[in-house]
């Protein structure tokens, strides 16, 4: 029974699920929520290159409306009637517009599921305080290891 129990994987040693669990943890994290918060960073870097376009595109359109004597190719009657020049340029200019519209819709519905989980102030507090202790217990690891090798070295100095 003493053989059986010398070479049990269990006994006199510290068990390995807790350090399985701790190294399954960091690897999700690394794996999982970090790329998913460098993308939440493009997206919103996207979303806001967007909006800017957007905003160009409206101002491009001054007035609507306006009784100006240069009117905008927004405000031609008939941007594709013959002999209308700008007629293309009109038509591009709309579809542009209405590209934009809908990106930066697309982009704001996208960025709002993204604030809902990855800006959770529950999961930042808990995936900082994994980090920290994570730090301190691999940071005792290496003053450990560092103790013994200084220890050692005094050992084997003083023979």
């Amino acid at each position: 029974a003493a053989a059986a129990a010398a070479d049990s994987p269990v006994v006199g040693k510290a068990p390995k699920f807790v350090n399985s669990l701790f190294w399954l943890c960091a690897r999700g994290l690394h794996v999982g929520l970090l790329p998913a918060w460098r993308h939440y960073a493009q997206l919103v870097t996207t979303l806001a290159n967007a909006s800017r376009e957007l905003k160009s595109l409206n101002e491009r359109n001054p007035g609507r409306g306006s009784s100006s004597s240069n009117p905008s190719p927004w405000q031609q009657p008939s941007a594709t009637a013959p002999g209308n020049a700008g007629g293309g340029d009109v038509a591009f200019l709309q579809m542009q517009k209405t590209f934009s519209e809908k990106s930066v819709e697309v982009l704001l519905r996208a960025k709002l599921c993204a604030d809902v989980h990855l800006l959770d102030p529950e999961a930042i507090a808990s995936v900082g305080a994994f980090y920290a202790a994570a730090a301190q217990w691999l940071g005792a690891l290496l003053d450990r290891r560092e103790a013994e090798a200084e220890s050692k070295a005094v050992v084997e100095g003083g023979e």
